[in-house]
C-alpha cells in the first residue's frame, strides 16, 4: 500500500494524463480530405500549344475564383479566372469535386506554380513549361525502367533487373 502522500500524486498525475488526452480530442483538427487541389500536367506543358489547361477541383462551388500563374522567381506570368464548370469527380461516395477549367499561358524554359484564390485557396505542384526534347527524355527513360524490371522469364534481358532477377 502507498503512503498518502504518494496516493495523492499518483492521482494528480492520472488526472493530468486523462486531462491532455481529453483536451487534444476537444481541440485537435479532424483529419479529413483537402477541400480543393489544382491538378497540372505532371510531364509539363509544350510549348506552341497554348493555352495550357490546368483543373481546379474542389468541394464547394467556386463562382468568382481567380488564379494566378507564378513563375520560379516569383514573378506572376499569367492571372485570370477559373472557367465554367465543367463537371463533377468523385472516387469515393462521401466526397464530390467540382471540376473548372484554368486556362492560361506561361513562357518556356521555366518551372510554375498556380494559386487559387476566392472562395477557397489552392495551390498546384511544380510545373514545367518547355520543348518537347526537353520534357520528354526523362519519361522514356522511366518506362524503359519499368518494363525490364517487370519483364521476367527465359526471354528476358540477361542483365539482372532492378529486383534483382535473372532471366
Amino acid at each position: 500500500m502507498l503512503p498518502p502522500s504518494l496516493r495523492l500524486i499518483s492521482r494528480i498525475r492520472m488526472l493530468l494524463i486523462v486531462g491532455i488526452f481529453l483536451a487534444l480530442l476537444v481541440f485537435a483538427r479532424p483529419m479529413h480530405s483537402q477541400s480543393a487541389y489544382v491538378r497540372v500536367s505532371q510531364v509539363g506543358y509544350e510549348t506552341g500549344k497554348a493555352p495550357f489547361r490546368a483543373y481546379l477541383m474542389c468541394t464547394s462551388s467556386q463562382t468568382g475564383a481567380t488564379f494566378t500563374v507564378v513563375n520560379s522567381q516569383g514573378v506572376i506570368s499569367y492571372s485570370g479566372s477559373a472557367g465554367a464548370l465543367l463537371g463533377t469527380w468523385s472516387h469515393s461516395k462521401t466526397i464530390t469535386y467540382y471540376v473548372y477549367a484554368l486556362d492560361f499561358n506561361a513562357p518556356r524554359g521555366d518551372l510554375y506554380t498556380i494559386s487559387v484564390s476566392g472562395p477557397v485557396k489552392a495551390a498546384s505542384p511544380t510545373f514545367a513549361v518547355d520543348q518537347p526534347d526537353i520534357l520528354y527524355p526523362g519519361l522514356l527513360l522511366n518506362t524503359l525502367f519499368f518494363y525490364e524490371t517487370e519483364r521476367d522469364g527465359p526471354t528476358s534481358s540477361s542483365t539482372p533487373s532492378a529486383r534483382r532477377r535473372t532471366p
